[in-house]
């Protein structure tokens, strides 16, 4: 029987669920009138990972049969081996009209989170004139060259991801003539866990002057912050120890120092938004140091410190969460600041009083909120 339904209803009805993937499937199966709407929203977004039934040796073959379903993907996210190469490339070149790309050469353990990398096997340049977003996880490039060949034709990329990239030569200069760096203009920035030299072969690599969101875990990011001081509006930073409460604090605030360089602060008259996951509390004053004691934020609007981990940590250092409110009330009184927002994972009821007492200034201003785990629940 032929539904008396318009195609725009359908469509609309079919949209209301897409985020149901066998609502989808069965709606696919009703008439050849859903079907489209429901492929679309069901392969707009792939997972595919090795050794597992979504893998990207079936969808390879899927598409190869059904080409027209590769032009529904919009965001694919990839786990691909470089032996297993041969089913990916297929893929790559069939999603046209992908605007993010997640590459990821092994499956990260939380416990394991600097694997070695695996050997880069992208043999040609991606080629997605749609693509605005690209992660890349877990890869070693031969030199600057091969990475910065990968995205040469990305003129429209915005955003950049890049997990435990190195380069096996990072320095290393060909005698052929240099490749011009990629023309897209990038707005956000994340790096984790990458050395200097990579940090500095990347920036070598790509036209990074125009940066406003930047996101560093465990990554130096001086070099960053002076090439894009003029444009940069939100900043996070992660380090994350484990040990010894002494030994927390020591290798904590070395991470913490070799983030930044000896050259001083930089000033970042654009920056409004500061968040901070510095895992324990007595390593904030050192950390807002390198800031220039906050004089060189003077338009900072929302500061975050987020403790993620049900400790002593944010309890045991009053001291410091005094003199970290001492560093706020530059911007205070200046009337910038806007949020000082402290996500606590300790879950004693006296804490939240506590702080407000360690930080008055902040708390007087009505700009300080504590955050507590059932907060999270409410």
């Amino acid at each position: 029987m032929k539904l008396q339904i318009p195609q725009e209803l359908v469509d609309k009805i079919i949209d209301e669920i897409h985020e149901s993937p066998s609502s989808l499937q069965s709606c696919a199966l009703v008439a050849h009138s859903f079907l489209s709407q429901s492929q679309m929203h069901l392969f707009a977004r792939m997972e595919l990972k090795e050794n597992s039934p979504s893998s990207p040796r079936r969808f390879s073959d899927l598409i190869s049969a059904s080409p027209h379903l590769a032009l529904h993907v919009r965001s694919l996210d990839l786990e691909c081996h470089s032996e297993n190469w041969e089913s990916v490339s297929p893929i790559l070149s069939a999603v046209s009209r992908l605007t993010h790309l997640k590459l990821v050469a092994m499956k990260s353990l939380y416990f394991e989170p600097q694997l070695p990398p695996a050997r880069a096997p992208f043999p040609t340049p991606f080629s997605f004139s749609s693509l605005r977003s690209i992660e890349l996880r877990h890869y070693e490039f031969h030199d600057v060259d091969q990475f910065r060949s990968l995205l040469i034709n990305v003129v429209g990329l915005e955003s950049l991801e890049l997990t435990n990239i190195v380069f096996a030569h990072p320095s290393m200069r060909p005698a052929a003539p240099r490749i011009e760096p990629p023309k897209a203009v990038l707005s956000t920035l994340n790096l984790y866990n990458m050395g200097r030299a990579t940090v500095t072969s990347i920036m070598d690599a790509l036209d990074i002057k125009h940066i406003k969101t930047l996101f560093v875990y465990d990554t130096p990011i001086s070099p960053i912050l002076r090439r894009n001081a003029s444009s940069l509006t939100n900043i996070q930073i992660s380090v994350i120890e484990i040990g010894s409460v002494q030994f927390i604090f020591d290798t904590h605030i070395q991470a913490m120092s070799d983030a930044f360089d000896a050259a001083g602060p930089v000033v970042l008259a654009g920056l409004k938004s500061l968040s901070l996951d510095p895992y324990i509390a007595s390593s904030l004053p050192h950390l807002f140091s390198h800031f220039g004691g906050l004089q060189c934020l003077p338009n900072l609007e929302n500061v975050t410190v987020s403790f993620g981990h049900s400790s002593e940590h944010t309890y045991i250092y009053p001291n410091s969460w005094r003199n970290f409110d001492a560093m706020l009330r530059v911007l205070v009184e200046g009337g910038s600041l806007k949020t000082v927002k402290v996500y606590i994972g300790y879950t004693d009821v006296a804490l939240p009083a506590q702080l407000r007492a360690w930080m008055p200034s902040s708390d007087a201003a009505g700009v300080l909120s504590i955050v507590t785990p059932q907060d999270f629940y409410v």
